[in-house]
């Protein structure tokens, strides 16, 4: 048999098992994007907190969008980590995004996002 002969076919086997390949890793990303730990802390809490905008909306894109009010068993909700790190775009982005009703709910410390804000000197 030629290698061309060969060739075409074993491409469509192989682009057949890359595919599946695919559609796994997809589906453990998805997993992975909204999964929580013991203390309810969530791949979106971590960007809020930590003010990177691409890593929210690019979580928020690939099954997150519901994380953006999801507070973790400490009452912190994206919101109140964002502005508590003076990330004023990232609580922007939260408020363009469901969190709006989040810059005056307290967490379990009786701490809002705005006292945070203010606190930190953090104005928009």
């Amino acid at each position: 048999m030629d290698e061309v002969l060969q060739l075409s076919l074993i491409l469509p086997v192989l682009a057949l098992h890359i595919g599946c390949l695919c559609v796994a890793c997809s589906e453990a990303l998805v997993a992975a994007v909204v999964v929580r730990d013991g203390f309810g802390q969530s791949p979106m809490l971590g960007a809020c907190a930590g003010g990177d905008l691409e890593v929210c909306e690019w979580l928020r894109q690939h099954g997150a969008a519901q994380d953006v009010t999801r507070a973790n068993v400490l009452g912190q909700s994206p919101m109140l980590r964002a502005c508590g790190g003076g990330h004023v775009e990232v609580g922007e982005w939260l408020r363009q995004h469901g969190a709006a009703q989040d810059v005056t709910r307290a967490g379990h410390h009786g701490f809002t996002p705005m006292f945070r804000a203010c606190e930190g000197g953090h104005l928009g």
